[in-house]
């Protein structure tokens, strides 16, 4: 792949990811997609099924942020950066 290819991939990811999600003018966020706010709820019933987390301890930002996207949280761009980067 030459260079120009990648930089064409690049910028295909950086605006696919964007519009996958819906921009909210009341919260300034991208809300995101019926898909994503899926995925999170069946993360969420697998975590507390087989008790992947313990009650009282630490529960991560993993969890803290599956439960916000299975709310239907909107999230800004660097969140959305981040989590595709992990």
């Amino acid at each position: 792949m030459n260079v120009s290819q990648y930089i064409r991939n690049v910028l295909r990811n950086i605006i696919l990811e964007d519009f996958r999600y819906q921009y909210d003018q009341e919260t300034g966020g991208l809300t995101p997609p019926s898909d994503v706010i899926g995925t999170a709820k069946r993360a969420l019933e697998a975590v507390n099924k087989n008790k992947l987390v313990s009650h009282g301890g630490n529960e991560g930002s993993g969890v803290q942020k599956a439960k916000s996207l299975a709310a239907g949280n909107p999230v800004n761009h660097a969140q959305l950066k981040r989590m595709k980067a992990f």
